[in-house]
This record gives C-alpha cells, sequence and structure tokens, in this order.
C-alpha cells in the first residue's frame, strides 16, 4: 500500500492508496484557524485522532474485541454527520 501525502502525482498509482494522516491533520489545523467553530472539522479531526490511537491498540486486542470498539466507536459519532449541528452529539471523548 502507498502512503503519501496528498500530492496529485501520486494518483496515478495502480495500486491500494492512503493518504497519510498527519498531514490530513496538519491541514485541518490550519483550516480550524480559518474556521474555529467549524463542527465538521473538529469532527474530522476527532475522527483521524481516534483512528489513530485505536490503530495502536489493535495489536493488544482480540479481533473480536478490535472490531467492536470499531463499531460502537464509529457508529455512534460517525451517523450523526449530516444531521443538523445543534442535534448532534457532542461529546470528544473516544471510547477505545
Amino acid at each position: 500500500m502507498l502512503v503519501s501525502d496528498c500530492l496529485a502525482s501520486y494518483d496515478p498509482h495502480p495500486g491500494r492508496k492512503s493518504k497519510c494522516c498527519a498531514h490530513h491533520l496538519k491541514a485541518i489545523s490550519e483550516a480550524l484557524q480559518q474556521a474555529p467553530d467549524s463542527e465538521f472539522l473538529q469532527d474530522i479531526r476527532w475522527f483521524l485522532k481516534a483512528a489513530i490511537m485505536l490503530h495502536k491498540l489493535r495489536e493488544d486486542l482480540t479481533a473480536g474485541t478490535y472490531w467492536d470498539k470499531v463499531a460502537s466507536w464509529s457508529g455512534g459519532r460517525m451517523s450523526s454527520w449530516g444531521q443538523p449541528a445543534g442535534t448532534r452529539p457532542r461529546s470528544r471523548s473516544a471510547t477505545v
């Protein structure tokens, strides 16, 4: 798998690709300076940080526990995306 820094020159690569979370987090931080009240940017930042944390714990968890955490974590927070801002849960803690 090719993990890139979001540079467009990697787009034609025929294999599996992923983008570096650190580069995304940097871009989100910069965007939050322009729009500090953006719930979308805050949610995406939370999502990436929680994914990084969950990935670090993966080796210490059984497969069943890991996927249960993924399901409970992503189902609660991410399922509310697209709802009006006032109706979304505001907790920033990842239950990992």
